[in-house]
């Protein structure tokens, strides 16, 4: 996941936090719990707050969806017993420390929505920005409505075998941001660019929610990968289309897009390097493009028309296995 970017030339966006802006377009709704940032990342830098803010929303609003809802307590009444489950997602205090994943039990999530546990930690690999990732399961319970409900939120597409699924449905899972990274949380003006030897914070949300979508990490994801020539590349038929129909390149790592990979801003025709990419040079901005909505899409999120996205998004930003995959930085030269 190391390795050099190419420098090029920032995108200009203006992150505008405007006190009004217009009615969502898609249904998810993410909902960020700070509850285990115990290293007071987020406490300390509340600017950080909102962007992470924002880079949920940009998803919010982009994603249509019909999970269902992740409801104990009515599954119970409905099938006559105790109807369980627990949560196994890392810590994003202690990210790289197993023991202290979070297991909170019958967990109540409403339909149509994520929970998202976030906060700040330390890595192993001092290089890291940030950790992304699907949380896993254990559930039992008196119907396999219910347990489709935990495991797949009863999307026919995410059931089955690993090999089957077609759509990916997670309860949630986790993002940790490095304590010690040197990071900007500020909003950018026309004409500005993230200041050299500063890691964009904005950037690297969007990077990780991309992998708790699925971008990387879900058996959907892994399905869509094909060996040529002892390279690897991604085959869904949406990313196909996106990137002028040839097979995307994925990293050696099997999570993200070759580093390099460029496609157009979301919702514009200006070419930037994609989201996906596995590593963040320093003075750069990443932001959602093409390539990164094509991937989501063939993870089985439905897509909400660009014309209804973007004008909401130029108002702010012009027993199963956990999952999750890093973002490094790169100081480029």
């Amino acid at each position: 996941m190391h390795g050099n970017f190419l420098a090029r030339a920032g995108i200009i966006l203006l992150v505008a936090l405007l006190l009004a802006a217009p009615a969502r377009a898609g249904n998810l709704t993410i909902d960020l719990n700070y509850s285990y940032d115990t290293n007071n990342f987020f406490a300390d830098n509340p600017q950080a707050e909102v962007l992470m803010n924002d880079a949920a929303s940009f998803y919010e609003n982009l994603l249509s969806t019909n999970l269902t809802a992740i409801d104990p307590a009515a599954a119970s009444a409905r099938d006559g017993g105790a109807d369980t489950w627990t949560t196994d997602t890392f810590n994003p205090a202690n990210p790289d420390v197993s023991a202290d994943d979070i297991e909170v039990t019958n967990l109540t999530i409403a339909a149509n929505t994520i929970e998202v546990f976030v906060g700040g930690g330390t890595f192993s690999n001092g290089g890291e920005l940030g950790l992304g990732g699907f949380g896993g399961s254990s559930v039992s319970g008196f119907s396999q409505t219910w347990i489709d409900a935990v495991t797949a939120r009863n999307q026919p597409g995410a059931e089955g075998s690993a090999g089957s699924q077609t759509t990916f449905a997670p309860w949630g899972g986790s993002i940790s941001f490095s304590t010690t990274g040197n990071w900007f949380f500020g909003t950018l003006a026309p004409g500005e660019t993230v200041p050299t030897g500063e890691f964009d914070f904005y950037s690297v949300a969007l990077h990780e929610l991309g992998h708790v979508l699925g971008i990387g990490t879900s058996n959907v994801w892994n399905n869509d990968l094909v060996t040529i020539s002892g390279n690897t590349y991604f085959d869904g038929s949406h990313a196909v289309a996106a990137n002028g129909g040839l097979d995307p390149e994925v990293s050696p790592d099997g999570g993200h897009w070759a580093e390099g990979t460029m496609s157009d801003v979301y919702g514009t025709t200006t070419l930037g390097n994609a989201t996906m990419t596995p590593a963040l040079p320093d003075g750069t901005r990443n932001l959602v493009t093409n390539l990164d909505v094509a991937g989501l899409q063939d993870m089985g999120w439905a897509i909400v028309p660009e014309s209804a996205v973007w004008p909401w998004a130029a108002a702010v930003v012009i027993g199963l296995h956990t999952w999750r995959r890093r973002q490094t930085s790169t100081v480029a030269s």
